[in-house]
């Protein structure tokens, strides 16, 4: 027999013997599909954000199905969404929560904040961040180039006209997206109730805030003392509200001698960036 065809003969039955194996294996190493899977897929609306902390749409949906994932953390889906998963999954699903939406905790926008020096690099709030910290005067402040209104899959992000985020309730989903791009961790997600805010995030001494933004706490702690005990605590050099429920926090926003406060509109809609509407 020749060389070629002995070749061609071992070759053939190398195949026949490989396909026979792979044959076995597929049957003793089989993994059930399980057939949910899809149909939860489908009550999800395919944002593949990650707020659910899972990678995407999928991973959440076959981590539900193993058991492994609650039904209802799906926040741009919201009730819809954690109703249908619990239907399927033969599970009672509390939708009642009160919803929570994006907030920008700075208002240092152009004119209240100046700029240590001038930055031509890339337009990203994360690469300007690693610039001998930032462009900003104020090294805790909004850097204002809209990483975050990038990162946003909803577009309810914009950049205002003094370069500081200005958030659309309509649109937010709170999927969180933004919270994970801002590299000075200035976006928090708060219950969409909230009458205020406090607009700053500053842990400087009042005479370097005094100094580098108009708008920035000074740690004068006025605002503790106009509001319910409890209701506003000390963060280092920093007021931090602390939301009881019915909490009224006009009195202290009025009295606050830098206007670090701001309003959130009745409609819970979009967020107002202007001092001169606080009192109101």
């Amino acid at each position: 027999m020749g060389l070629i065809p002995s070749a061609l003969l071992i070759m053939g039955v190398m195949g026949i013997l490989f396909g026979i194996g792979l044959a076995i294996a597929s049957r003793y190493f089989h993994i059930e599909s399980d057939s949910r899977v899809e149909q939860l897929i489908a009550c999800l609306p395919g944002a593949n954000c990650g707020a659910c902390g899972h990678a995407g749409c999928e991973g959440y949906a076959q981590a539900v199905a193993a058991g492994s994932a609650a039904p209802d953390l799906c926040i741009p889906g919201g009730p819809k969404a954690a109703l249908g998963l619990g239907r399927i999954m033969g599970i009672e699903v509390d939708v009642n929560k009160q919803p929570v939406r994006a907030v920008v905790h700075c208002q240092g926008g152009t004119g209240r904040c100046g700029q240590r020096f001038a930055y031509h690099g890339l337009a990203d709030c994360r690469a300007a961040n690693l610039v001998q910290g930032g462009p900003k005067r104020c090294e805790y402040g909004c850097l204002g180039l809209g990483t975050c209104a990038a990162a946003c899959p909803f577009d309810a992000i914009v950049m205002g006209a003094d370069l500081i985020p200005v958030i659309d309730w309509d649109k937010c989903t709170a999927c969180g997206a933004c919270v994970r791009a801002c590299p000075r961790a200035l976006i928090d997600l708060l219950p969409a109730n909230v009458s205020h805010l406090l607009a700053c995030s500053s842990q400087d001494k009042a005479s370097v805030v005094r100094e580098s933004c108009s708008v920035g706490c000074i740690a004068c702690w006025i605002c503790i003392k106009n509001a319910p005990e409890g209701a506003i605590v000390k963060k280092g050099n920093l007021a931090q509200l602390t939301y009881p429920q019915g909490c009224d926090y006009s009195r202290a926003a009025e009295k606050c001698p830098m206007h670090c406060f701001v309003k959130v509109e009745a409609a819970g809609i979009a967020l107002m960036h202007s001092p001169q509407a606080l009192s109101q």
